[in-house]
């Protein structure tokens, strides 16, 4: 691992175009998918930098026309949920949530954790706490299962407060 051009995508690169470049030169189609993912969130999250996010996201849309890599689209779909979510479009987040069911057998322990997490906290603010909390049992089991232990503690705390919140105290110890 290059640490100087990690340390450059981190603080210098925004332009979509350095961006692509970088995340191409992954071997596998994980690291390329999180590099680019990562990328289009944190420029995302900065306002001046918002249009480099626009022009990422169709360089990925325009990829995946031409190459449909069923890995790289379980990532895309993600993305596209946990947007829906964040615009609270409930209605997008379940065609996108579909669509990436398709994919979920190409996805990566990391993925569908993280998917299934986005989805449990979007039942949960809609109240639907017996799917929030499926959801979240099957983000803990794929957890366990892959030795994950970045997502354990933040699942173990949701699932807990979800079984607070509908008074089963036992279970939410």
């Amino acid at each position: 691992v290059d640490l100087k051009k990690i340390e450059y995508m981190n603080f210098q690169c925004t332009h979509a175009d350095s961006i692509w470049q970088f995340a191409k030169g992954y071997k596998s189609v994980n690291e390329f998918s999180e590099t680019i993912i990562n990328e289009i969130n944190r420029l995302k999250s900065i306002p001046s930098l918002q249009d480099s996010a626009i022009k990422l996201i169709e360089r990925l849309e325009n990829h995946l026309k031409i190459n449909p890599d069923p890995e790289l689209l379980s990532y895309y779909y993600v993305m596209k949920c946990r947007h829906a979510i964040e615009e609270q479009d409930q209605s997008s987040t379940l065609k996108w949530h579909q669509k990436w069911q398709s994919f979920e057998p190409f996805a990566n322990s990391n993925n569908i954790i993280s998917h299934e997490l986005d989805m449990g906290i979007s039942y949960y603010q809609q109240n639907k706490f017996d799917s929030t909390i499926i959801c979240f049992n099957k983000a803990l089991d794929v957890s366990e299962n892959s030795n994950d232990t970045f997502y354990r503690g933040i699942l173990l705390l949701n699932l807990g407060a979800t079984f607070y919140k509908v008074n089963m105290y036992k279970s939410a110890s």
